[in-house]
């Protein structure tokens, strides 16, 4: 019985302790991921002018020859990953799938529904919102649910 107890009171701690982390995002983690993200545009605007590959595809020919012979390729981008700011990490990663058959208004169609986003992705993703979009930007929103173990992690 005294095990009992003891297990619970633990898991009452583990539980404080994993929310209490969540609370808010740091400042110093915003800028960084803000500055991070302008210089992913910078990088994109270098496809778009011709002074790298367009595809990250064409930047290594195997990737291609895996993607022909039907592997779904998927990489870290840059040398670092995850990429540590100040009090978080930045994950970014690319991927590439062949589907033979389809088209850009098919993907569009899927990539933009983000109220179904809940049915194709379940169960890890639990729901997903456009918040706004502008030109060629959207924002929106998503939220992840991972279990492992006695761990619910929300993202």
């Amino acid at each position: 019985m005294k095990w009992r107890s003891a297990l619970l009171q633990l898991l009452i701690i583990f539980a404080a302790v994993g929310s209490s982390y969540a609370a808010e995002l740091n400042q110093e983690a915003l800028l960084a991921w803000e500055n991070y993200v302008a210089s992913v545009k910078v990088r994109m605007q270098g496809r778009l002018k011709g002074q790298s590959p367009f595809l990250w595809l064409d930047e290594d020919p195997m990737r291609r020859q895996r993607l022909n012979s039907g592997e779904i390729v998927i990489s870290p981008v840059g040398n670092t990953h995850p990429l540590p700011v100040p009090h978080g990490l930045i994950h970014h990663w690319i991927g590439a799938v062949f589907i033979p058959g389809a088209t850009i208004q098919d993907l569009s169609a899927v990539v933009g529904d983000y109220g179904r986003y809940g049915e194709i992705y379940r169960p890890t993703l639990i729901k997903a919102e456009l918040l706004d979009s502008t030109g060629d930007e959207q924002k929106f929103s998503i939220l992840w649910v991972q279990r492992v173990l006695l761990v619910t992690a929300a993202f």
